[in-house]
């Protein structure tokens, strides 16, 4: 024992006695559990092994070698048992969609609607009630009324027909006569309004510009004729009222800035806007002129900076 203490030299902590354990993740040695914590704290060691710690192959011995055939098997089971695991799953392929989502599918397919399957264990996926009415062929869709100027409040409709025209749908929320009292107080806005008042936007999704534009859905229209072209998997709309301006989006579609829900319209980042002085003649400048232009940065090359951090 004396021979091993005197191997490992003296506790790199506490300098008093012969060390008597080595850390295996920073090596230090240590005689104690007192200086091994100390040295766990002031260094902020776990103590645990790197696996993956880079050595140099004319220092890689048969324990380095047995150390990663180890780490190899470990990750072997670890695959294996994720691809047992049945909430794992990241995607829904066409062999695995259950026969009822396989009709849905194709049923939205033939009404030019493309239907995106989120995992099954997603929220979205979980909440998600539309369904198919294989007997009269008609969908039912889950809709998601939300209204950013009414207390970011959010009426949901379990199933909705495809055959009626969306202005119906929302209309029992903009007429006070049929509007449920624990909503009206929400909607007072959107109830004076009215639905000529409003916009009914869909999110873009899986879109150019998905991130910023909305689709503008035709309360005249029905929610078939409404989605078909569009990639969703149920409908979430805002409604807005109609003081925010209208652009065209990549596909041809009008489309309005998203909002943060609050009534203020997120603009783009790289672009300034001046609310003070609005010159209406100018807004078809092209693109060269409304890029920000960003100014070059003098920065020197690294080993110039590496010299001057030595110099100082």
């Amino acid at each position: 024992m004396a021979a091993f203490c005197g191997r490992l030299g003296t506790c790199e902590v506490c300098a008093c006695k012969d060390a008597k354990y080595t850390c295996p993740k920073c090596e230090v040695k240590t005689c104690c559990i007192a200086c091994a914590n100390i040295h766990k704290k002031e260094l902020s060691c776990s103590g645990v092994r790197d696996k993956v710690n880079f050595k140099q192959l004319s220092k890689f011995t048969n324990m380095d070698l047995q150390s990663d055939y180890m780490l190899l098997e470990e990750m072997t089971r670890n695959v294996e048992k994720y691809s047992r695991d049945p909430l794992k799953g990241h995607s829904r392929h066409e062999k695995d969609i259950p026969h009822h989502l396989f009709k849905l599918k194709a049923a939205t397919s033939s009404r030019d609607i493309r239907w995106h399957f989120l995992p099954r264990n997603f929220s979205r996926h979980k909440d998600n009630t539309t369904y198919l009415d294989w007997k009269t062929n008609v969908i039912w869709w889950r809709v998601e009324w939300i209204f950013p100027q009414g207390n970011n409040i959010k009426c949901v409709d379990e199933r909705l027909g495809e055959n009626v025209r969306i202005g119906s749908h929302v209309n029992k929320y903009l007429d006070p006569a049929v509007c449920d009292l624990s909503l009206r107080e929400h909607l007072q806005f959107y109830q004076s309004a009215g639905l000529s008042g409003v916009h009914l936007m869909l999110r873009a999704e899986k879109v150019p510009k998905a991130g910023v534009w909305y689709y503008e859905l035709d309360p005249a229209l029905t929610l078939k004729e409404n989605l078909a072209g569009k990639y969703e998997e149920f409908e979430e709309s805002d409604v807005m009222s109609r003081d925010f301006p209208n652009k065209f989006n990549g596909t041809g579609q009008r489309g309005f800035p998203r909002t943060n829900r609050n009534g203020v319209a997120n603009r783009g980042m790289n672009k300034t806007n001046n609310f003070l002085f609005n010159h209406p003649d100018n807004s078809d400048s092209s693109d060269a002129e409304q890029t920000v232009k960003k100014p070059k940065l003098d920065i020197p090359p690294y080993h110039v900076l590496i010299k001057q951090h030595k110099m100082s």
